[in-house]
C-alpha cells in the first residue's frame, strides 16, 4: 500500500472520529435537555398538590396524614423522594421521617445535596422518578440556600407544576411559600444533628440562647408567610406567634 493511500485512510478515519464525537456530544446534550424537562415546566397542574404542616414529626406520625399524602399521588404505593438537606442529610433523620411511607410499601430514595452537588442531570432523574417529594424539617435557611446554589429549586418548582406531590412539615412546610418564620438562628439546629456550618464541639449552653427568629425566603411556590409551631416557645423564650405578628408589621 502506498504512502498516499495510507495518508488518505488516516484522514478518513480522523474525519469519522470527529463526526462520531460530534454525534456523541449532540446526543449527550439532548439527554441533558430531556432529563431537565422539569425546569421548563412552567404551566402548573391544577390544582397543585402541596401538603404543608407546622410540625414535620407530628405530620409524619399520623396515619391519616400519610394516607392523604399518598392519595394525592394517585397511586397505591408511590415513589417517595426524601430531601433531607434541612437536617444535613443525617441518615437517622431520614429513617425517622420516612418510616411511615416505607411501612405502606412505598419505595423511598434520598436526594442528598448537603455536602456536594450531584449535578442537574442526576437531580432531574431523581425528581422525575418520584411521585412524592418529602422535604425534611430542620434548618430552613441552610436548606433553601443549598437548593438554590445547586439548582434544585428550579427542578422542584417544575415538579410541582407537573403535578407531583410536594410535602413536609416545619422547614419542610416553609420551603413551599414565599417566606417563612424560622428558628434557623437557633444554635441547636446546627448541633442536633451535627451541622456542617458550626463548630459541633460546642454545647448549646456555650453558644447561649440569645437568638432571634428570622424571616427566611422559601421557594416561592405559594404566596404568604408560613409560620410553623405557631404557639411554641423556643429556647430563646419567645413565643412564635407573637414574633410572627411582629414580622408582619
Amino acid at each position: 500500500m502506498s504512502y498516499k493511500k495510507i495518508t488518505t485512510i488516516q484522514s478518513v478515519a480522523t474525519i469519522l472520529t470527529l463526526l462520531f464525537n460530534i454525534i456523541i456530544h449532540f446526543c449527550y446534550g439532548m439527554e441533558m435537555i430531556i432529563n431537565c424537562s422539569l425546569i421548563n415546566s412552567t404551566i402548573p397542574a391544577q390544582p397543585r398538590k402541596i401538603y404543608a404542616a407546622g410540625s414535620g414529626l407530628d405530620m409524619l406520625s399520623q396515619p391519616d396524614t400519610i394516607s392523604e399524602i399518598i392519595a394525592l399521588s394517585g397511586k397505591e404505593k408511590p415513589n417517595v423522594l426524601y430531601i433531607g438537606t434541612a437536617t444535613y442529610d443525617a441518615e437517622e433523620q431520614m429513617n425517622i421521617q420516612t418510616k411511615a411511607f416505607t411501612a405502606r410499601g412505598c419505595e423511598v430514595t434520598a436526594l442528598k445535596i448537603t455536602h456536594g452537588d450531584p449535578g442537574i442531570n442526576s437531580m432531574c432523574r431523581s425528581v422525575e422518578n418520584a411521585d412524592i417529594l418529602l422535604v425534611s424539617g430542620g434548618n430552613t435557611l441552610f436548606a433553601v440556600d443549598r437548593m438554590v446554589t445547586v439548582g434544585l429549586d428550579q427542578i422542584i418548582k417544575g415538579a410541582g407544576n407537573a403535578g407531583k406531590v410536594l410535602c413536609g412539615g416545619s422547614a419542610g412546610g416553609i420551603v413551599w411559600f414565599e417566606n417563612g418564620h424560622s428558628d434557623s438562628g437557633d444554635p441547636v439546629s446546627f448541633l442536633n444533628p451535627n451541622g456542617p456550618l458550626f463548630k459541633n464541639n460546642l454545647t448549646q449552653k456555650q453558644l447561649g440562647s440569645a437568638w432571634n427568629y428570622v424571616k427566611v425566603p422559601g421557594l416561592n411556590i405559594l404566596p404568604g408567610l408560613f409560620v410553623p409551631h405557631f404557639d411554641k416557645i423556643e429556647s430563646n423564650g419567645q413565643r412564635r406567634n407573637v414574633s410572627a405578628k411582629q414580622l408582619l408589621r
